[in-house]
C-alpha cells in the first residue's frame, strides 16, 4: 500500500506522504495514475 490502510489496518494518508515529498496529494494521484494498478476496497 503506498497510502491508504494496509492490510495490517496500519493507516497512511496521501497527504502525509505528499508533505513529505514536498507536493500535493493531487501531484502523486496523477503522476502514479497512468503507471499503477488502483484497486478500491
Amino acid at each position: 500500500t503506498l497510502w491508504g490502510k494496509a492490510s495490517n489496518g496500519a493507516v497512511l494518508p496521501i497527504d502525509e506522504v505528499a508533505q513529505a515529498a514536498g507536493t500535493v496529494g493531487y501531484e502523486l494521484m496523477c503522476a502514479v495514475a497512468p503507471r499503477v494498478p488502483v484497486t478500491v476496497g
